[in-house]
């Protein structure tokens, strides 16, 4: 049997549980055979940590690309934030061999996240910034909703992008 990370809240639950009186440090692997639940993983925990985004706005944005059919311009704000962080390490792998593993390893205020994708995810995690040609609002509303089957969660795997009548 294989375990896959599809829901983080265990994970992130038991993490922020952690009295702040520890001191030690905390180290958590999270896994997923799916490809748009790694990239939506990946997007939440760098809003979570990244400097310059406040605990409520993480929170905030988190539970939108989690649940969401739309991004307010204030979430998208935060990604913005998130973005060069991805583009920088694209830039750095440029001439690395097309089936190589690549690492990158963040450190912030908040904490650490070392991310390990193969080269050719990096530049597809950058496509999660961009809204897909064609998405109207009312298109993203007729998207259905996640369906939670057996503990995995079944549907929609993707951050949704903001669309420009939302707000």
């Amino acid at each position: 049997m294989k375990s896959a990370s599809g829901d983080m809240r265990n994970a992130v639950k038991t993490i922020a549980s952690i009295p702040d009186s520890f001191k030690g440090s905390i180290q958590a692997t999270i896994n997923d055979l799916e490809f748009d639940v790694v990239a939506r993983n990946s997007l939440m925990l760098l809003v979570g940590l990244v400097d310059g985004i406040s605990a409520e706005d993480a929170v905030d944005t988190i539970l939108h690309v989690w649940y969401s059919a739309m991004l307010r311009k204030d979430h998208l704000i935060k990604l913005d934030l998130v973005k060069p962080l991805i583009e920088d390490v694209v830039r750095k792998i440029a001439s690395k061999p097309a089936q190589s593993m690549q690492r990158k390893t963040w450190t912030f205020d908040k904490g650490t996240l070392k991310l390990v994708l193969p080269k050719k995810r990096w530049s597809d995690l950058l496509t999660y910034f961009n809204c897909p040609k064609g998405l109207t609002t009312e298109s993203a509303i007729k998207i259905p909703k996640v369906r939670h089957i057996g503990g995995r969660a079944q549907g929609l795997q993707t951050p949704l992008p903001h669309t420009p009548e939302a707000n």
